[in-house]
């Protein structure tokens, strides 16, 4: 840390003394604090006492710093403050404060704690905002050559013109969480802070469930959708898919939802068998490259002709069996690469005796009606699912961009652009497809940043309402699918150049699992128990006299806590320039 901006211990600043010390609050003496307002000192307004004030307690060689949480009087003055024939006598206010961090007044250094209480006696200061600027701001980087990168973000509540400015490191370097309640005001952080990051040579995701930041514009942002939104196309946004060849195994499962103990076994084995037909025309038109494989492919082909299954009932074992076995290492890898279309119609075609009734060593049973009976409603299912037009985003891409192949990598490679807006408002909500979607996007990111793509260009990725999208297992016991893609990035994306922003309005739902894989939070009002509780958990430095401020900020407040910010500060959030549509219903003008 650099020098002090200015003398913590200015004489017309002295608000009270300490007359009594624990282990991390002190309470002083406020004389003022019965005043009937503030005061003004140079230009900047001077509480003397008020509760949220930021104060500085002399102690030695250092300056500790410290919050009034609560202000009273004595038990035998407690009356005096009424009325009385339009006096009031003198009173003698006592204020507890928390003591957060302790400044060496030599060196500028920040130690976290009291490493040295105040004595009695001590003066306690009102903090000028220069230096609550000062404690706010990360100047890590402030003596990087040419200048450093800072967004500017907020300002102090009792200071409007005293302008917060953090870096990018430190926001973002650790991964960023935006929580708070409806109408807090997180819609409008995320805008600033993809507004301030979006002024520089950035690349930012940001993952849109509700389309409310169709609003951001300006040369350097790109807007895409899933699924046809005219309203999108015209304002410039154009349409995009991810093919359902970039889905797994356990996506299918998820979106299907077979029934684990009858279906799901058909289901699987179905799949297989249309991964081995795929591979099988593709070995037969690459000879040279899978010569060795070549036979195996032939012969199933032979059986198969141009059909798009693989016949099972009362048909010969060794054709399929044997290409299984040759393509079983392509067989094994992730990706979907077989007919989707095809694969009602295969899971009936696996309905059949493994056994009895015509089964033998060479040859498949008959037609297993219990089993097909057991499947008939998967498969209607699957049929109706892959047909339907809320799903053609995975299953009928047609010619429309994919999203991660066509849009994404040349988003990165372009320098021109820094923002990818992604709305998936016209995305359903049914079978899970919301969240399997973002899951294997997400899944795709950390595969780029483990490939060391995103080394020299970092992402960020803004996921906003997260709790839709993390923390979450879909599917029955047996098969489940856990959408576990961005708990990967937050514990080891990091390192690839791959970082996360999450905001939700219920971080009991994200769970404290991934919250304490934040290096910085912006925490809006939270009125819900349980998500201050999870919030204080997961960030070591909200200590309990901070987060007693969280369920009373106004909207537009945000509490800064990070590893990077010696300590927690209330912050009014600048808006953006271009406000998300985040409005509730208009009732005044148009009931």
């Amino acid at each position: 840390m650099s020098t002090l901006p200015i003398y913590p211990f200015d004489a017309d600043r002295a608000i009270g003394t300490v007359i009594e010390i624990a282990g991390n609050t002190v309470k002083v003496n406020l004389p003022q604090a019965a005043a009937p307002g503030s005061r003004w000192h140079h230009g900047h307004q001077l509480e003397a006492g008020r509760v949220g004030e930021f104060v500085v307690v002399e102690s030695g060689h250092a300056a500790v710093f410290g919050r009034i949480t609560a202000v009273r009087l004595p038990e035998r003055e407690r009356l005096s403050v009424e009325e009385d024939l339009g006096g009031r006598p003198d009173v003698h206010p006592i204020g507890i404060v928390s003591l957060v961090a302790s400044v060496d007044l030599a060196s500028g250094k920040i130690e976290p704690g009291v490493p040295h209480h105040p004595r009695l006696g001590a003066r306690c200061f009102s903090a000028h905002p220069l230096l609550i600027k000062w404690l706010a701001e990360s100047t890590r980087f402030a003596d990087t050559e040419g200048g450093a990168k800072l967004l500017t973000l907020a300002t102090l509540p009792f200071s409007s013109e005293t302008l917060i400015r953090v870096a990018p490191e430190s926001l973002f370097g650790r991964h960023c969480a935006v929580l708070g309640t409806t109408g807090g005001g997180k819609s409008w952080t995320l805008a600033r802070l993809i507004e301030e990051a979006g002024r520089h040579k950035s690349k930012i995701l940001l993952i849109d469930p509700t389309g409310e930041f169709h609003t951001l514009n300006g040369p350097h942002i790109q807007h895409i959708h899933v699924n046809s939104d005219s309203a999108a196309e015209q304002r410039g946004s154009f349409e995009v898919v991810l093919p359902y060849k970039r889905l797994l195994e356990g996506d299918l499962f998820a979106l299907f939802q077979p029934a684990p103990q009858s279906q799901a076994p058909k289901l699987r084995a179905a799949i297989k068998s249309l991964k081995t037909l795929h591979y099988a025309r593709l070995v037969s038109g690459n000879p040279a490259k899978y010569a060795s494989h070549e036979q195996a492919a032939r012969a199933l082909l032979t059986q198969v002709g141009e059909g798009r299954n693989i016949p099972k009932p009362e048909s010969t074992r060794a054709p399929y069996e044997n290409a299984s076995r040759a393509f079983a290492e392509l067989i094994d890898k992730p990706a979907s690469e077989f007919e989707i279309a095809a694969l009602a119609e295969q899971i009936q075609l696996e309905c059949c005796w493994p056994s009895g009734q015509g089964a033998s060593q060479n040859r498949y049973g008959g037609v297993h009606q219990g089993d097909l009976g057991y499947c008939i409603n998967l498969v209607s299912r699957v049929e109706q699912i892959v047909s339907s037009s809320e799903f053609a985003c995975l299953f009928r891409p047609g010619d429309k961009k994919d999203i991660l192949m066509d849009v994404l990598l040349p988003f990165l490679a372009n320098d021109s652009l820094s923002v990818l807006v992604l709305s998936l408002k016209e995305l359903s909500f049914s079978n899970n497809i919301r969240e399997i979607f973002v899951n294997s996007i997400g899944r795709q990111l950390l595969l780029f940043g483990r490939k060391n793509k995103l080394v020299s260009q970092p992402l960020i990725v803004f996921l906003d309402e997260a709790h839709q999208f993390i923390g979450k297992s879909l599917g029955e016991e047996g098969s489940k699918l856990k959408l576990d893609s961005f708990e990967l990035i937050a514990k080891e994306g990091r390192k690839f150049g791959l970082t996360l922003c999450l905001a939700t309005q219920r971080p009991r739902d994200i769970g404290q699992g991934i919250l304490s894989q934040m290096g910085a939070y912006l925490v809006h009002r939270l009125t819900n128990p349980e998500d201050r509780e999870i919030v204080e958990r997961a960030a070591g430095d909200l200590d309990r006299s901070a987060a007693a401020f969280v369920p009373t900020l106004a909207a537009g407040q945000a509490i800064l806590i990070g590893t990077d910010f010696p300590i927690p500060v209330t912050l009014q959030i600048i808006p953006p320039s271009t406000p998300p549509k985040s409005s509730g219903p208009r009732y005044q003008e148009f009931w």
